[in-house]
């Protein structure tokens, strides 16, 4: 619908200068004298404007990248398989596949059976042994399977017959962590038993080679021999899983568009057979996984479009600036057009249709520039992704480019149509002699109605806000309306402490809201940051402009004397120009105070390791993930030199619904072992307890209470007391009592419960698939965790100590916050562009002031320096408002517990980084400056005195 939009507004506002160029002659030849006339200016317009259609342009460029490799997921991961039966029961599995076998319908290409199991290998020398605890390792028919697949998307065209005894297949990704290669032996650990094999092909990471990415193909009746053997000696072992794949007509994409029908008629022919729906599970991967990946796409271009939004204002306002230095340039022009004839809204044709050509050129070539910035972004983003073997493609899509260009080119050509339609208001007789317009009675009853209304609305988004708890809607508010009563009081009191009222009142409720409105506020999306900037930003920026008097006041102190000229000269042009100098520091502030707020929280994060590790852990050092498939039990832990407390976790997902939507998430078992040391950190539990302990022992003690993490269901905070349900194995609901929730579930577990609770969902017995292990005093836990691991590696298990899986996590979301850092700072690039473009132009505006001053005696360094000054003097209240209202912002954030879940966490700034981002644009400043300081400089006063305009 945005697109759609979009698209219309920009072709409606195109095709209005279209028929002015075909249709005006006047106009045509009007605006075209000026593009070609004016190189230098057309150029300036088109490079100030292209940087925000860039930034719109890479967020959807990483969008489309992000989405379009999770989708290749259904290629490499399933190639032709959409639907999938599977079952532990090889009688119903048997059962299912006569049933889905014969006859089938026009959507399904065809279906194909498996065997699967999780299993350990590795390969090597015993002391430069490599190993992966987490293989899968399928059984199936090559021929069935090429037959099934229809062409090379079942990755196994070239492996050649199906492995006979002693010979395996292994996945290329699987071949690199080994460092095996067709002709080695590998070894092979499945139900306590290892066996030693010989690798006949590598398979590609495409299809059904690719099932699982770390996969083995084994003969078939390999894993059944091992159960079998299992189970005489250990009643606890998994039965393999047994697989029927199902192909529907099409490609391996779009054949998931038949997942709806196909599922029917296969619940169809397995009800026709008595089979029961408890027996086994119909899932729609292909579909699902194809959802997950355009709702992942989606994240990321809101992500980044959020982000960029900074950038992108920062870009529209220099737009506007741009146009207006350009409109008030030619006040005089258009007054003498107006005087001979030109109406009004000719005026605004005129100048929109010189706009357009601007916009279309710079929307070209922003849309160049973005996707180029979108691979450099794509690129950095993928290096975060590695350590989940997602391994991004650089995707770009023509609908995207086409509503990147359209969103560029209506925000472009607004700000043209904005300025033009402001500048056509004119008073023809002050604009022929260029004197500031006379003021007018219309106009302040105007501006008083605006202000009115602007003030009724404030105070509507605040019942909104309030009523329906819109973060959005509180944040803007307040400032709306205090913005609106100074606008009406102005005439009342003095301009100056109106202005400076309503920016502080801005600042204040910027800061405050998340307190005062919490419920609103709770968890917002990324996207409220952005208003929040806005806000904030645009308070301070009234509040500096409204108080100029007390830089002339400091001029008047400190600025005498020969040596006080140039600062005079540098200040005199910002602080004549009001409205000017608030456009570029609102550019340099919104993009410094963004990534000022973003270093903060990564500061907080990186010191907080330790911390978020005591809250997640429950006082345990060690998490071993286990393969119930091979149980490992906790006596054996035990036994193991340094392992004190050992905690078995039986963890299982269902299927959670609750006020606040659906999801699919972890239950987690626990016992009494686990709460030796307290149990996971609460950052709230019921009415009924005082501390958490008694949680913990009627969670155990009460079947139906549940301690679950806070943000269970994503956006919206789960409240001790709230009532969630949870479907069993059966398909049956089961209502659960939130006692308590959890300040931070760094380790995944969810849903913490009883096993008497457990057995209410599934009542099928399983070994622990988690264990938590407490190390003994002094031990190193990360050595520990590699001990483990080495002598568990037959059982398939693997152990990781919680501060290595903490640093993990926050390292991967840092990396991720340091990429949106760089990808921001386009917004430094736009804002010191800016100031650069402006000074150009200020230099061409000045040139007769520049010239007087040359004529009388000032010499060229003087005016150097005055226009380092403005640049200095503009970019430094920029650096200093956004760093001071980012760290005021982040402090806040971290302080607001309820919002954040951000628990004990200490406020830290990083002082050097933070020094850098204010000075780093002061100094990119300078240089932008030097340019324009330069050519001022250069200027011959004869020639500057004779120029008329």
């Amino acid at each position: 619908m945005t697109a759609v939009v979009m698209l219309v507004i920009a072709g409606a506002l195109v095709a209005v200068c279209v028929h002015d160029l075909i249709r005006r002659p006047v106009l045509r030849r009007q605006a075209m004298r000026n593009l070609v006339r004016r190189p230098a200016e057309t150029s300036l317009m088109v490079a100030g404007a292209l940087l925000g259609t860039a930034i719109i342009t890479a967020s959807f460029v990483v969008g489309d990248t992000v989405a379009s490799t999770i989708r290749d997921v259904a290629r490499t991961n399933l190639g032709p398989i959409d639907e999938v039966l599977t079952t532990e029961d090889p009688v119903v599995a048997d059962q299912a596949w006569a049933a889905l076998s014969e006859q089938l319908p026009g959507e399904v290409d065809g279906v194909v059976r498996a065997t699967g199991l999780r299993i350990a290998t590795s390969h090597g020398q015993q002391t430069q042994r490599l190993a992966d605890p987490s293989v899968w390792a399928f059984e199936i028919d090559f021929d069935s399977a090429r037959q099934f697949a229809g062409s090379d998307d079942s990755g196994l065209a070239e492996a050649g017959a199906t492995p006979g005894a002693g010979q395996v297949t292994i996945s290329e990704p699987l071949a690199r962590t080994l460092d095996a290669h067709e002709g080695d032996r590998i070894d092979i650990y499945a139900y306590g038993e290892k066996l030693e094999m010989e690798v006949s092909a590598v398979t590609p990471r495409v299809g059904l080679g690719g099932r699982g990415t770390d996969n083995v193909h084994l003969p078939p009746g390999t894993l059944d021999d091992l159960y079998q053997r299992a189970v005489a000696t250990n009643e606890g072992a998994t039965a393999p899983t047994r697989y029927i794949y199902i192909s529907n007509t099409g490609g391996v994409i779009d054949g998931a568009d038949l997942t709806q029908p196909v599922i029917e008629w296969a619940q169809g022919r397995l009800d026709e057979a008595g089979i029961s729906a408890s027996d086994y599970e119909l899932g729609d991967w292909k579909a699902e996984l194809l959802a997950e990946a355009d709702a992942e796409g989606a994240d990321f271009t809101t992500i980044f479009s959020s982000i960029g939004a900074f950038a992108v204002i920062s870009g529209i306002l220099l737009v506007i600036n741009i146009v207006t230095m350009l409109t008030d340039e030619r006040r005089s022009q258009l007054g003498i057009l107006r005087a001979l004839g030109l109406r009004r809204g000719q005026v605004v044709r005129l100048m929109a249709l010189e706009g357009t050509a601007h916009a279309i050129a710079s929307t070209l070539l922003g849309l160049i520039a973005g996707v180029g910035v979108g691979w450099v972004v794509a690129g950095l983003t993928g290096r975060v992704f590695e350590q989940d073997r997602l391994n991004l493609a650089f995707t770009v899509n023509g609908s995207s480019l086409l509503l990147a260009g359209a969103i560029g080119l209506v925000l472009t050509l607004s700000a043209v149509w904005i300025a033009s339609i402001r500048l056509a208001r004119m008073n023809v007789i002050a604009a022929i002699r260029d004197l500031p317009a006379p003021p007018s009675a219309r106009r302040r009853t105007l501006t008083m109605a605006g202000g009115l209304g602007l003030a009724l609305l404030g105070g509507a988004l605040l019942f909104v806000a309030t009523s329906a708890d819109n973060p959005i809607a509180a944040l803007v508010s307040v400032p709306m309306a205090v913005a609106g009563v100074g606008i009406v009081s102005a005439g009342l009191i003095r301009p100056r402490v109106a202005a400076s009222a309503a920016g502080a009142a801005s600042i204040a409720w910027g800061i405050a809201v998340f307190s005062v409105l919490p419920r609103a506020m709770d968890n917002p999306e990324i996207s409220v940051f952005v208003f929040q900037g806005v806000v904030l930003v645009s308070g301070a920026v009234a509040l500096s402009i409204a108080n100029q008097a007390l830089w002339e006041r400091l001029l008047g102190r400190f600025g005498t004397g020969r040596r006080g000229v140039a600062l005079r000269l540098g200040l005199a042009y910002p602080l004549a120009r009001p409205a000017r100098n608030a456009l570029l520091l609102a550019m340099f502030s919104l993009v410094i105070f963004t990534i000022t707020f973003m270093a903060v929280l990564v500061a907080v994060f990186d010191s907080e390791g330790d911390s978020i590790a005591d809250q997640t852990a429950a006082g345990f050092d060690i998490v071993i993930e286990a393969n119930p498939n091979s149980p490992t039990s906790a006596a054996d832990l035990l036994g193991i030199a340094d392992v004190e407390v050992v905690a078995p976790l039986d963890r299982r997902r269902f299927d959670v619904e609750g006020p606040f939507g659906e999801t699919s998430r972890p239950v987690t078992a626990v016992d009494e072992r686990y709460v030796s040391f307290g149990g996971a950190d609460m950052s709230g539990f019921a009415d009924a307890y005082d501390d958490p302990a008694q949680v913990w022992q009627d969670v155990l003690s009460q079947p139906g209470l549940v301690v679950v993490d806070e943000y269970l269901f994503g956006d919206t905070a789960v409240r001790p007391g709230t009532t969630i349900t949870v479907i069993d194995v059966d398909g049956a609901p089961l209502e659960l009592e939130v006692a308590g929730v959890l300040r931070a579930d760094w380790l995944w577990n969810a849903i913490y419960t009883s096993g008497d609770t457990m057995a209410l969902l599934d009542s099928t017995a399983s070994a622990p698939s988690r264990y938590f292990v407490s190390a003994a005093a002094g031990a190193d836990a990360d050595e520990l965790a590699a001990r483990i691991s080495g002598a568990l590696l037959v059982d398939g298990a693997e152990a990781r100590s919680v501060q290595s899986i903490i640093e993990e996590e926050l390292s991967q979301q840092n990396s991720f916050i340091r990429i949106l850092q760089g990808y921001l700072g386009l917004g430094l690039l736009i804002g010191v562009a800016g100031l650069g473009i402006v000074l150009v132009r200020a230099v061409r505006e000045r040139r007769r002031e520049i010239g007087t001053l040359r004529a009388i005696g000032y010499p060229a360094q003087t005016v150097r320096s005055a226009f380092l000054v403005e640049a200095t003097f503009v970019s430094l209240q920029g650096a200093v408002m956004g760093v001071l209202l980012g760290i005021l912002t982040a402090w806040q954030v971290v302080s607001n517990v309820d919002a954040f879940a951000a628990g004990s966490m200490d406020f830290v700034v990083p002082v050097a980084l933070v020094m850098l981002i204010a000075i780093g644009p002061v100094v990119a400043s300078l240089a932008a400056a030097a340019f324009p300081a330069r050519r001022a400089a250069s200027i011959a006063p004869a020639v500057a005195l004779r120029i008329t305009g």
